[in-house]
């Protein structure tokens, strides 16, 4: 699947790419793929910092919250012990459940997080001069 998306998303970029170079000056062209590629990259940093503290946030809140049935039993580390496959199997099957619940509440706190910033974006290229 990972190679599906990243292939959309090249053909994405070349399009876009493609699609500012007529508009621009000889000299300029350099500049503005650059400048999309830096972006680019910027926006690829900032967005996995954001989204990952919304995600470490969301999962703290649930662990110190009384949502969270098993208390001091399921801390922040816990994830670690769930994305380490060799460390899951050692998990009670009911602290695994409660880690799970926790992790889709944070997770679907970072899906309207995306959701927020494609809005902010989509509302961004509105204000873009043609």
């Amino acid at each position: 699947m990972t190679i599906v998306i990243s292939m959309f998303m090249a053909a994405i970029e070349m399009t876009i790419i493609s699609t500012a170079m007529p508009s621009i000056v000889g000299e300029m062209g350099g500049f503005t793929t650059a400048s999309n590629m830096f972006m680019r990259l910027l926006g690829s940093s900032v967005g996995a910092a954001l989204l990952g503290g919304i995600l470490n946030f969301r999962f703290k809140r649930f662990v110190l919250s009384s949502d969270n049935p098993l208390g001091n039993a399921v801390s922040i580390n816990s994830i670690n012990q769930v994305l380490d496959s060799s460390k899951t199997y050692q998990i009670p099957a009911r602290e695994l459940h409660v880690i799970q619940y926790g992790l889709t509440i944070a997770l679907h706190s970072v899906y309207w997080g995306v959701l927020v910033l494609a809005v902010i974006t989509m509302l961004g290229t509105l204000f873009l001069p043609l």
